[in-house]
């Protein structure tokens, strides 16, 4: 050690993980799965990226689809709720 230097501090294994996953979420935009999820960006499975986010206390933003954006025309009526095609007639 260079005199003068101020010793920088020593991150945990779990700590660098953690940041790691984070910037791979933010650049998927929340999404842990699919082709373009985080867990095909760390190269790991998606229950296992769901385990270790799990372990490491990243909690999983849950997205929510409204109206017609998901191809969900009718959400008001309970039968139709599971399979927005089926014909009630």
């Amino acid at each position: 050690m260079v005199k003068g230097d101020t010793p920088t501090p020593i991150r945990t294994l779990a700590e660098a993980q953690r940041d790691h996953f984070l910037h791979a979420l933010r650049q998927s935009g929340g999404v842990v799965a699919g082709r373009n999820g985080a867990a095909v960006r760390l190269g790991l499975a998606r229950t296992t990226l769901l385990y270790r986010m799990h372990k490491l206390g990243i909690a999983q933003a849950k997205a929510v689809r409204v109206g017609n954006a998901a191809g969900w025309s009718d959400l008001g009526n309970p039968v139709c709720v599971t399979c927005p095609t089926q014909d009630l007639t």
